[in-house]
């Protein structure tokens, strides 16, 4: 692991993170759940290829929910899935709307004759179980 891109602290006191990997077979593991001791454990897997120019596409915002799980947000593209405590994926929530087109994993450059592309860089839930994207 070469850099942790999103860090969070469940509710239950766990610590999740988004991380860069530095080596080939780190982009399989986006998402770790770090024990007390510095064990890296992984949660969920990335099955496309990318290259080192497109980490975007591995890159998650990260906010607790309720319950101890842990909501995680691509970047690049609207989807948002939701972990339960132990780490689990569940049902994601994902959408393809006219004003969020899918990125392609890059950074974009800026370009003031360009519009910059659609990004989430954080998601919550609140005391009352709404989800806020931001």
């Amino acid at each position: 692991m070469s850099g942790a891109l999103a860090a969070i602290r469940t509710i239950d006191g766990r610590v999740v993170a988004n991380v860069l990997g530095s080596a080939r077979k780190d982009f399989a593991i986006p998402i770790l759940r770090l024990g007390p001791e510095g064990e890296r454990m992984p949660i969920g897997e990335v099955r496309e290829a990318i290259t080192r120019n497109q980490v975007r596409r591995l890159m998650r915002a990260l906010g607790p929910a309720a319950g101890g799980g842990f909501w995680a947000a691509h970047y690049d593209r609207y989807r948002i899935e939701r972990y339960d405590s132990a780490g689990i994926a569940l049902q994601p929530f994902e959408r393809s709307p006219a004003w969020f087109p899918e990125g392609d994993g890059t950074v974009p450059l800026v370009d003031r004759e360009v519009p910059p592309k659609p990004t989430i860089f954080a998601v919550m839930e609140d005391l009352d179980g709404r989800l806020w994207v931001f």
